[in-house]
């Protein structure tokens, strides 16, 4: 995963198949800072504690389904330092 300095990821062309589907994408846990709206990942900014140089590490997980119902997952984690 590229380093992210922005508050939005674009996840378009993280889930491909050989049918050329599309893909409905959701958020199947992470935390409360992160949400999807279409193929983008937005991250508000979280409140880190701690002195300079501390970080909080969280998991997400992203969801792809298909108009048939398939579904295939990611899961990375969020870096955030202070």
């Amino acid at each position: 995963m590229p380093r992210q300095t922005s508050g939005s990821i674009d996840m378009s062309g993280w889930f491909e198949d050989s049918a050329g589907d599309s893909f409905s994408l959701s958020m199947t846990s992470g935390p409360s800072w992160a949400s999807v709206s279409g193929s983008t990942l937005n991250l508000s900014t979280p409140n880190v504690t701690g002195p300079k140089g501390a970080s909080i590490t969280e998991n997400v997980t992203i969801s792809a389904t298909d108009q048939s119902g398939a579904s295939s997952s990611i899961t990375f984690a969020v870096q955030v330092n202070k």
